[in-house]
């Protein structure tokens, strides 16, 4: 995952030189004897740009992100995004291993230590992280969640009650 310094299509490529057809052969023939396959990717078409005036502008799919059979298979739900650029030429690129573990929420999860003082909390965490040992994206899912719904049921909320 990364630079790759080559534009492999035309169509990947707005202005400019024509693209290194030399170049172009020297990277698909190095995933072709690694046996790579390009994740492909969702997000802004271009990856690169030259930060120049519309009149010589120069914008291309330079980042990618690559696996072999046996990655793809042991992460088959992976997937690449292409975020916004910020300060840099470059969009920065995200790997999303897990993309169906995530959990959907309008505000980020945060974990309130006071939780800790409830007898019943213990229980929370043992149910949930018991037998997740090999996979952590799935415990950390099933924690907020279980987590989440004990607050609601169970503790309350915190701001109610100190009001």
């Amino acid at each position: 995952m990364g630079d790759f310094n080559e534009v492999l299509f035309e169509e990947k490529k707005s202005g400019g030189n024509p693209i290194s057809q030399r170049g172009v052969g020297a990277i698909l023939n190095f995933m072709n004897v690694c046996h790579m396959m390009d994740l492909g990717f969702s997000g802004p078409k271009f990856t690169w740009l030259n930060k120049r005036e519309i009149e010589d502008l120069i914008q291309c799919k330079l980042d990618r992100c690559w696996a072999n059979l046996d990655w793809k298979e042991f992460f088959n739900e992976a997937n690449a995004t292409h975020l916004a650029r910020v300060n840099s030429d470059h969009c920065p690129q995200l790997l999303n291993l897990n993309p169906n573990t995530s959990v959907i929420s309008n505000r980020p999860f945060k974990f309130q230590s006071v939780w800790l003082s409830h007898t019943k909390f213990s229980n929370v965490m043992i149910e949930v992280w018991s037998g997740q040992e090999d996979n952590l994206a799935k415990a950390i899912s099933g924690f907020t969640l279980k987590a989440l719904r004990w607050n609601k049921e169970v503790f309350g909320n915190v701001f109610v009650k100190k009001r």
